[in-house]
């Protein structure tokens, strides 16, 4: 079986605390509550207070159609909701680490195959991004 993700792009707003940036069209994030904005204090039972982004995001890989719970949050501190999600093939994805200087760290997923999708702060759709 393949290593899948759940279809989305996670950045780090203070240490420990990470936020949904960015969901892939058709991925198991896509159909279902999780927003971009939503804070991840959770995934399944481990709690991502002191990971870097890249442990982060890695707790969200695993074997296709393996289940994963988000805990979630509009903004940290406050209670959580629980998102089920399906690890899939449409939401294959090769995660990268990017630092900017004075810009926040992304585990920018972009799909092996199929369309690409960008950081929530950006202004373009992943078709626009395709046409050039």
């Amino acid at each position: 079986m393949a290593v899948c993700g759940v279809g989305i792009s996670l950045e780090e707003h203070e240490a420990g605390h990470f936020c949904v940036s960015a969901i892939m069209q058709g991925s198991s994030a896509a159909h279902s509550k999780l927003q971009v904005g939503h804070f991840v204090a959770k995934i399944d039972s481990r709690d991502l207070e002191g990971l870097t982004l890249s442990e982060a995001s890695r707790l969200l890989l695993g074997q296709e159609q393996s289940h994963v719970e988000l805990h979630v949050a509009k903004r940290p501190g406050v209670p959580t909701i629980t998102i089920p999600l399906v690890r899939t093939g449409k939401s294959n994805v090769l995660l990268t680490n990017l630092a900017l200087p004075r810009q926040p760290a992304y585990a920018q997923a972009t799909p092996l195959l199929g369309k690409a999708f960008a950081p929530a702060s950006s202004k373009f759709s992943a078709d626009a991004a395709h046409s050039n």
